[in-house]
């Protein structure tokens, strides 16, 4: 049901495509999981099980949704908003600095999308990192990347996150 075009991303649980609805004509972005990959870790189908939770029921305009969500004998696939502008972190790279007024507009549609995620589908966001923060193309944010999200949590109690991200303190308590 969708033609292929380019991958768009990579990341630890699978690869990102850009594709087109056959039908409609209409673009996402499709996340595909190779199977293979949960029998090495069972954490990882976990993980998957999760963000296809929380992207499925995700309905916010900060927040990226799931459109579709299907499966062959090797490989899962969530198809999502495309979101055409891209990742924070390559603004952030390209400008050096934002402006306050930038700063304080992308703030709070960060803030508005946890809020819903923590508050509305009773969800820890655990990877917040603007490689995590893409871009519509008229300028306002949406997240994603929910697999290292816990459900129905108040608290998580593991360190997880990118190792670039995270505080030395939290980094040195842990060896």
């Amino acid at each position: 049901d969708f033609e292929t075009f380019k991958y768009i991303g990579k990341g630890a649980y699978g690869k990102v495509a850009l594709v087109k609805k056959k039908t409609t004509g209409n673009f996402y972005a499709m996340k595909i999981v190779k199977k293979k990959d949960f029998a090495l870790n069972k954490i990882s189908l976990e993980n998957a099980l999760v963000e296809r939770e929380v992207l499925m029921k995700s309905r916010h305009p900060f927040v990226v949704s799931l459109k579709y969500s299907f499966q062959d004998s090797t490989q899962i696939y969530f198809v999502m908003d495309y979101v055409a502008g891209g990742q924070l972190f390559d603004y952030m790279k390209k400008m050096k600095r934002f402006s306050l007024k930038m700063t304080r507009f992308y703030a709070a549609e960060v803030l508005l999308g946890l809020m819903h995620l923590h508050v509305d589908l009773d969800t820890i966001y655990r990877d917040l990192k603007p490689e995590n923060i893409l871009l519509e193309a008229n300028g306002h944010i949406k997240l994603t990347d929910f697999g290292l999200s816990k459900w129905g949590q108040k608290m998580g109690y593991s360190v997880c996150g990118t190792p670039g991200y995270l505080a030395t303190d939290i980094i040195s308590s842990t060896r």
